[in-house]
């Protein structure tokens, strides 16, 4: 994992040539749209500090939403293989879409897709990948039960020693999600699925280890 040159420039962050904004409002146009904070990006460089062998050659994401979540794993990670998934019906930014089309050979969104489709993720993992994947990053949905279903699916993909992300699972225990006009009020917490994981690893040599941050 390579995250050096970044540089961290009001709207958002310059790096490899490449121009992210993190306003969450950008339409994508000119500009890679990105939903990741600086100090998520530094959770993520301390997390792979902690992995110096681990290698990436076919990363599936879930959730790219405008894609610069996917142009960002790109770039650090550096796969063979990169395809991601989202509910969108199509890509809503121009520059992701420049951005994969330069690079059509080894990235790919397969958009209208859910991330609860149990059948239709397979078939995306049986035939854009030539085997095993390497890691899976889901940033989709954040609700228990596509995101439970999913895990199910993907992780018997998932070669010995890949890696299993989960984004934004604490979101029931952030104050912003509190209010009962929160977009995820009377949603079960993904805590639920974390818990039943770290009961998985205590009881069972499927998930291996477990780390929670």
């Amino acid at each position: 994992m390579n995250f050096d040159g970044m540089m961290w420039e009001p709207p958002g962050l310059r790096w490899h040539g490449l121009t992210f904004t993190l306003d969450p409002r950008a339409d994508g146009a000119t500009e890679l749209v990105l939903w990741k904070s600086a100090a998520l990006v530094a959770q993520y460089e301390a997390f792979w500090a902690r992995e110096p062998g681990f290698t990436a050659d076919h990363v599936f994401e879930l959730g790219v939403w405008k894609g610069g979540s996917l142009a960002f794993w790109a770039e650090a990670l550096m796969p063979k293989r990169l395809v991601g998934i989202d509910l969108a019906p199509a890509s809503p930014s121009a520059a992701f879409d420049r951005y994969a089309a330069a690079r059509a050979d080894h990235l790919r969104v397969r958009w209208g897709t859910d991330q609860s489709d149990r059948r239709r993720v397979r078939e995306i993992l049986d035939t854009d990948f030539d085997g095993p994947i390497d890691l899976a990053i889901d940033d989709a949905s954040h609700l228990y039960g596509p995101t439970r279903t999913s895990f199910e699916t993907i992780f018997p993909h998932l070669r010995p020693g890949g890696l299993y992300i989960l984004e934004d699972w604490a979101w029931a225990h952030w104050i912003e999600f509190q209010p009962p006009t929160s977009p995820f009020a009377g949603q079960i917490p993904l805590t639920r699925l974390v818990s039943e994981l770290v009961a998985i690893a205590g009881t069972a040599d499927i998930v291996r280890r477990l780390t929670v941050q």
